[in-house]
This record gives structure tokens, sequence and C-alpha cells, in this order.
């Protein structure tokens, strides 16, 4: 079942989510122009009581495609953190994320050939935090993302156009729906 999908071109379209079956195989599907191929994630060795909950896709081409993953640590503190996958044209490879997270979300191309992923972090006396990932050139960063009227913004949806200087989320904050733009 599709949770995502991503299309840099008419013939390389990017899906991902549960095959269909007996149990969830998560897995990425790859649309050529003729035909999908099923790309099976490698096997992720996630922490005890960890699940996935999640997984949003962004394709730059046939051989360049990223993967977030959500996990869901069933209740259990400490949260689990977020699972990034790289698909190379060949094999999928993982980069550990140095941030841990209540909530993955979205991931967005940077326009300068890195992503964003935006995340609420484990929460504090005012709330779980929004923050926007960032990874280019070997090195992850990250930002909170702006609070609208004291409160976090709970993203949907972030968008990079190429060679972009900046990114655009939908949003809902204080009960209102918004569209932001980050400037970094």
């Amino acid at each position: 079942m599709p949770q995502d999908a991503s299309a840099p071109a008419p013939d390389d379209i990017w899906a991902v989510g549960t095959l269909t079956g007996p149990g969830d195989v998560w897995a990425a599907a790859h649309w050529d122009g003729n035909s999908w191929r099923a790309l099976r994630f490698p096997r992720l060795h996630l922490p005890p009581s960890a699940e996935i909950a999640n997984a949003a896709i962004v394709g730059f081409s046939a051989h360049d495609a990223w993967i977030d993953i959500g996990l869901d640590s069933r209740g259990v503190a400490p949260y689990p953190g977020i699972i990034v996958l790289h698909w190379n044209g060949q094999a999928w490879s993982r980069l550990p994320v140095p941030y841990r997270t209540l909530v993955a979300g979205d991931i967005s191309r940077d326009g300068r050939g890195g992503i964003w992923i935006y995340a609420t972090g484990p929460a504090t006396a005012t709330g779980p935090p929004v923050y926007l990932y960032h990874y280019r050139n070997g090195q992850w960063s990250r930002q909170r993302a702006p609070a609208e009227d004291g409160h976090a913004p709970g993203m949907g949806v972030l968008a990079w156009s190429p060679g972009a200087s900046s990114g655009w989320a939908a949003t809902n904050a204080n009960q209102r729906g918004l569209v932001m733009r980050y400037l970094p």
C-alpha cells in the first residue's frame, strides 16, 4: 500500500509503502516508464520495541532516491529516531541521523543536492518542538521550525525547487492552516 510518492519525471516515479501479502513488508518501488520494480529495504536492525510507523520518499533520478522512515516506540521512551536510506541505483545505504525524534514527517530535496526532513523532537514543558533536519555533503544540521503565535507548526508537506534558496511547507498551527516559507 503506497504511503508516499515522488516523480522527478514521467518515466521516473518512486513510491514507498508496504507490499501486499502477509505481514508488513516495507519497500520502495520505482517506475521506469515501462514497469514497476520493488526495492525492499535492507535489514534495519530496529531498536527493541520499535516498529516502522511511516515513510516518505523523494526521488532525484532512477539512481538517486532518499527515504525517511519514522519509527514508533509503542509509547516506550527513549524515542528511536529517524532512519534515512539512500538508493544509489544499485543498493540502499543507511545514513545515521544524530538526533532523536518523536515523529518523522516529509522529506524534500534542498535544491542543491541535499535533503530536508521535518520531525518533532522529544516533548519539552511547552510540547514537542518541530525541527527541520538538513543533510548535504555528508553533514547533518538541525534548525527549529518557526512558531506561529507561540505554537509549534504541524507540518504536512515540504517542497523545494531545484536550485532554489528557500523552501515551502504546508502547516497547521494554532488551529489554522498556513503556508510557510523557509529561508536558510
